[in-house]
């Protein structure tokens, strides 16, 4: 499977909300995926365990929820990557420019995914 991605461009701005492109990838991520859940989009802050902007802030990034095993502390592997799987073919076409989940990262850089050492290891989400 071929994954493709939009160009990587750095948040610079705080927007003040979810971009309208952002809310419509999770609704109908939300629909088309009963187990998914809506973890956010906006939330103004920088990265993680960084001090640059967070894409969050400029609400363009999702958390899509995914059910965990082991008592929340290990990844549904194969519902999360069944998302995965479905949204990175797609990625440059719906603006991604970048997927983490489950201690991986795909981008443009890194299409068949790379391991991500993030402060959080994103098993328990979809991070987009």
């Amino acid at each position: 499977m071929s994954f493709e991605f939009a160009r990587y461009e750095r948040a610079s701005t705080d927007n003040g909300g979810p971009a309208a492109g952002a809310r419509a990838l999770m609704g109908y991520t939300l629909a088309r995926w009963g187990f998914a859940t809506s973890m956010g989009v906006y939330v103004a802050r920088p990265v993680r365990g960084g001090s640059s902007l967070s894409h969050h802030a400029e609400g363009r990034a999702l958390d899509i929820g995914i059910p965990t095993r082991s008592g929340g502390r290990a990844a549904d592997s194969e519902k999360g990557r069944e998302i995965v799987d479905a949204l990175g073919p797609h990625g440059r076409r719906l603006g991604i420019d970048h997927l983490i989940y489950d201690r991986t990262i795909w981008s443009r850089r890194s299409p068949a995914g790379r391991r991500y050492t993030g402060v959080h290891p994103h098993f328990d989400h979809i991070h987009l």
